[in-house]
């Protein structure tokens, strides 16, 4: 018995950042929010590079700003 050939598959392996506001930063109060809305508004890289959702592993981590 033979088995077909496995199909070639890509796995893209990203990066993902979560900020947090924590109330002690050097940065003045809007540019905190407005680094912060800017950051909860951008396209994730999955979208942006249109890759196929089940092809993608991410990795993340929480940043307090």
């Amino acid at each position: 018995m033979r088995l077909p050939p496995a199909e070639r598959v890509e796995i893209a392996q990203l990066g993902r950042e979560t900020f947090a506001s924590t109330g002690r930063s050097e940065l003045p109060g809007w540019r905190r929010a407005l680094f912060l809305f800017l950051a909860r508004n951008a396209r994730s890289p999955t979208e942006f590079f249109a890759i196929p959702p089940n092809q993608v592993v991410e990795i993340g981590g929480r940043l307090e700003v």
